[in-house]
């Protein structure tokens, strides 16, 4: 699968929050839907208990799917690293994911790249990288507004989600990602 292109059921194609599927049924789904690698709601305590982590990653190996990534940190207003994020990064590290998708309500932006450095640096112990999502909903809005935060914390696993339905809400031009610079 290494030179597959990745193709993921998105934990956030679902009812309710955390999904009514738990996550090692995400798995099996996606697989029976003919995807090779699915991302997962990480709610702890709420659809992600002690036995979660081995049951998910049962399930990815006997489907040979890939965790692609674990959703969702969501930065508030406050300026405060949150265990429950670091919690939420060390179990998708537990099950090889690739990302954790992180977002941003808190208005500040020095506050956000600090805290956006600080996930960072925990996603590379994890073996993951830390991607940030712009969407009209956040304090974090466009492309312009992520490739601030990113580009001045400067960290190795720090990264941008593109998701083109957000992208396309706030109104950019659908080639712009391409023109933004990435690494190599």
């Amino acid at each position: 699968m290494r030179n597959e292109r990745l193709m993921a059921l998105a934990s956030g194609v679902h009812d309710g929050n955390p999904p009514e599927v738990s996550p090692p049924d995400m798995v099996r789904i996606a697989a029976d839907a003919g995807y090779n690698s699915v991302g997962l709601w990480v709610a702890p305590g709420d659809n992600w208990h002690s036995s979660t982590a081995g049951e998910v990653a049962a399930a990815l190996q006997e489907t040979g799917l890939v965790a692609l990534d674990v959703e969702v940190i969501w930065l508030q207003p406050g300026g405060k690293p949150d265990p429950l994020h670091h919690e939420i990064i060390a179990m998708g590290g537990e099950v090889g994911a690739k990302n954790c998708l992180i977002v941003s309500s808190e208005p500040d932006r020095e506050i956000t790249k600090r805290l956006f450095e600080d996930l960072c640096v925990h996603a590379e112990r994890a073996g993951m990288r830390a991607c940030l999502e712009y969407m009209a909903i956040t304090e974090v809005k466009t492309l312009d507004d992520a490739l601030d935060v990113v580009n001045a914390v400067d960290h190795p696993a720090g990264g941008i989600l593109v998701d083109p339905f957000h992208h396309e809400r706030v109104g950019q031009p659908p080639r712009k990602p391409r023109r933004s610079p990435r690494d190599g």
